[in-house]
This record gives structure tokens, sequence and C-alpha cells, in this order.
């Protein structure tokens, strides 16, 4: 349905009869004397306008910000309230019951008007010391005194009373003692016939020693619990062998038992020597030593040295001759295993040998073998090693990347010498000899793969300068002619 609006214009006529005059959805607006307001009839017909706008309003929607947001942080802070963000979680969800009751102190506290009056109210100085002083009492003491009790007097009742103010003071403290005297009935007996009438048990256990008896007689079994004194004979028995039926003690026992020393110690250092052993604590040895293991474990010597210095773990081996000579083997480690055909057979697969090649005083020398069994049914010598000299007795295979040699003199008994050995496939790195020469440039003959030639690389009257020159070209289809000591070549 359409409506209709309606406009009047304003004139002072309006000022006075406007409100009842216009109808619903008429408006109109008045300017004079400074009213400056926009009226509308009543929308529902009534009788009356609603007047919009005026002076008043309008100041107050200048003094809106644009774009108002009362949600705004920087608004809700110029209102001295608070954002949800700055609000703990845990005031938020306080529930305060229904009525709170605060104190007349509390009261008093809330009410002062500044710091001084709560200081006051708290009885603080400004440095914040407490100037509270606490009441005090005079107090009591509680004594009891009954005197030592004697006899069958004992404390029957014993009360104590403590009186205290509203808050805990005490102010009076007393207590009471009485005493009574045991009777035979309060320990359980009807009379004094029952106090003293106690019997000794006399069943098997509890019966006690009987009198009499004399030096040298001894207790004996006589019956069930019961013992009598009898005479000891000091008779002396004499078995001969086969003398007893059960665990015959023969001559032969006895002569063992005759040779065990007195106070026998089996832990004594002489008595384990004698025996063959070694002390823990260490000592010597006389014979051979036997570590043997049945188990799927190692059979081990396990030498330890607990001792935090430089001082190594000695597996020392002496042969204390008398007379030595040279030729002499002074020690040996065997490496010996069972023959695969029989289990009988020791075989040396393996042996370091130290041998004395000179005993005489100040001059000892000897020479140390490594031997290996080789197929020949006897450990043959790998390797003799002396104070100048090592001789391998196979070939010798060097694994590492360089291999020096401090010989003075180099002797190779090969007519031919390899160089690039076991190298494979096609651009082989050249190959040749280098002689060091000190700080003058060193020289070199070798073959220059690139080329296929042989190159001696010279230096002149001892410079440091080189000079390269082709030897022979690989073809033998040129030759050069050299100078050496006059002769031409």
């Amino acid at each position: 349905m359409s409506q209709t609006i309606q406009i009047k214009r304003s004139d002072s006529a309006l000022i006075t009869a406007l409100d009842p005059d216009l109808a619903a959805g008429e408006m109109a607006y008045v300017s004079t004397s400074g009213t400056n307001k926009l009226y509308i009839g009543h929308p529902d017909g009534s009788t009356g306008s609603v007047a919009i706008g005026g002076a008043s309003y309008m100041s107050k929607l200048d003094g809106i910000e644009a774009y108002a947001d009362v949600t705004d942080t920087a608004n809700v802070t110029s209102a001295g309230a608070l954002m949800d963000t700055e609000v703990d979680a845990d005031i938020k969800t306080l529930s305060l019951p229904a009525n709170t009751t605060i104190s007349a102190f509390g009261a008093s506290l809330i009410d002062d008007a500044d710091q001084a009056a709560a200081r006051t109210t708290l009885g603080v100085d400004a440095a914040g010391t407490v100037n509270y002083s606490h009441p005090t009492h005079d107090g009591d003491d509680i004594d009891i005194d009954t005197e030592p009790l004697t006899g069958a007097t004992v404390i029957s009742d014993l009360d104590f009373n403590v009186t205290t103010d509203t808050l805990g003071h005490v102010t009076d403290a007393n207590a009471s003692v009485a005493t009574r005297t045991l009777t035979l009935g309060n320990l359980g007996y009807s009379g004094d016939t029952d106090a003293n009438n106690y019997v000794h048990p006399t069943s098997a256990g509890n019966k006690h020693i009987p009198s009499g008896g004399s030096t040298g007689q001894f207790l004996k079994y006589s019956s069930s619990g019961t013992a009598v004194w009898a005479a000891d004979n000091d008779t002396t028995y004499s078995v001969g062998d086969g003398g007893l039926t059960q665990k015959n003690f023969t001559t032969a026992l006895n002569t063992k038992l005759g040779t065990i020393e007195t106070n026998a110690d089996v832990t004594d250092a002489t008595n384990v020597a004698n025996a063959g052993a070694l002390m823990t604590s260490g000592g010597s040895l006389t014979g051979q030593l036997d570590i043997t293991n049945t188990s799927s474990t190692n059979a081990t010597l396990y030498l330890k040295n607990s001792d935090g210095g430089a001082t190594p773990c000695w597996l020392q081996m002496q042969k204390a001759s008398a007379s030595p000579a040279n030729g002499d083997a002074i020690a040996s480690i065997l490496a010996k295993g069972k023959n695969g055909a029989s289990s009988a057979e020791d075989i040396t697969y393996g042996e370091i040998l130290v041998t004395a090649t000179d005993v005489s005083d100040g001059e000892e020398a000897s020479k140390i073998e490594f031997k290996v069994m080789n197929g020949s049914g006897a450990p043959t010598t790998a390797l003799t090693a002396t104070a100048d000299n090592v001789t391998i007795a196979g070939d010798l295979t060097v694994a590492g990347t360089t291999t020096t040699v401090n010989s003075t003199d180099l002797a190779i008994s090969d007519n031919k010498v390899t160089l690039n050995s076991g190298y494979t496939g096609t651009s082989a790195p050249d190959a040749g000899l280098t002689v060091e020469r000190g700080d003058y440039t060193n020289v070199e003959i070798f073959w220059k793969e690139s080329i296929n030639d042989w190159i001696i690389l010279t230096a002149g009257d001892n410079t440091d300068t080189a000079v390269t020159s082709t030897l022979l070209h690989s073809g033998n289809s040129s030759t050069a002619t050299y100078t050496i000591d006059g002769g031409t070549w």
C-alpha cells in the first residue's frame, strides 16, 4: 500500500499550533526563533507530533566522533572501563553469594578516605612498621605432686582443667590427682593363698638340673626329659683295621691324619706354594700351568694393572740358566691345535721364538723368529729380526699408500722393475725415475704417455732451471745425439 508524506511550510502560525495539527505522515520544519526542528505527525494517527532534531540535538550529535565505536579499546579506556581481554578468566567466572557481610573493621577500611586513614585503621605507619600490640595475660601453671608412690599405691585418676578466653588465651589452669592401693583381686587373684601358689611345670624340657654330682661326673640320659649324674670311666677303645663294621678307620687313614700339621691352614701362603698353587696376592709357581676351558668361551689369561701411571702389564718369561750359551732358546710362545685325523696329536701352527745369539757379558745379543705352518709338517721361519736386520723368507706385500725406504744402498736382484703395476685400461699415468738433488731442481727420466716418448728432464751446471729433451721416439724412427763425457751416442 502506497504512503504519502506531506510537508507543510513552516511559519510563525505553526510554531504554537503545530503539534495538534499534523496528521499521520505529515512533516513540517520550523526554523523560527531558533527552533530548528523537524516535526512529523504521530505515526499511529493520534494527536500530537514527534519533534526531530533541534539545536540541542544537533550539538549532541556534533559531539559524537565519526563512526563512533563504543567497543573500541581507546573509547573503553577513556570511559574508565576494562576490555574483556583485560579481565582474568577466573574473575569472569567468579560467583558471589547473594548476601555478603562485611565486618565493621572491613567497612571502616573501605570508608577510609586516603592512605593515612587506612594505615591508621590497619595499625601501621608510613614505613610499613606494624604497631599492633598483642594483649598479655597472667596465665597459670599446672602443678601435680603426689610424692613418691610406694607399695601397691598407684594413680587412679588424673584431671587437667584449662580455662581460656574467647581468643583462646589461657586464663586459668589446674589439675588434680587421686591414688589408690592395688588389691590381689585387681591382679586376678582370689586371695592370699592364690598369690603364692606358683607351681613349676615338671614335664620334659622344663625340669631342672638334678642336685648332687661331683668333679669328673657328667649328665647322661635317664628317661625322657630326665638326666642323672654319672661317672666318667676314662675308657680307651682300640680298633684295628676292619674292626668297625661301618666307616672303617684304617691305619692308612690314621697315617693321613698324622701327617696334617697342627692347626693346618690351607690358605697359608707356604701351604699354597707347597701345593703348587699361587696366592691371589702374587707369588711364584714352579712347573707347568695349564688353563683349560671346556666350554665354548675362550680360555683367557687375563693380566690387569690397576696402577694409574705408565707402568705396563708385564708378561715376563725368564730362562734362569746358570750357564747360558749361544743359541739357547730363551722364550717361546706356541699356538697349538689338534690334528684333524687324530685328536691325540698336537700340531704347532705358529711360534714366536727368542734365541740368544751372544751371551758374552756386556755383548748380549738375540734374535726373534716368527714361525708359521706351511704344510711341510713343521713350522718354518717366515721372519727373523735382530738389532740390525730383518729377514723375510717369503714375499712382502705392502698395502699402504706410501712406502719409504731409508736405506743407504738399495740392492735389487731382479733384472726388471715394473712401474704402474696392476694398472688396467688406457691412458696410464706417466711413469719414470726422479733424482732428488737437494736445493737444486730434481732431474727425471720418464715415459710421457701423451706423446709416447721417453723424456729426460735435466738441469744445466747445477742451476735450478730444468731443460727438457726427447730421448727416443717410440717408433725408433729418429735419434738424438748427446755428449756424455766427451763421447757421442
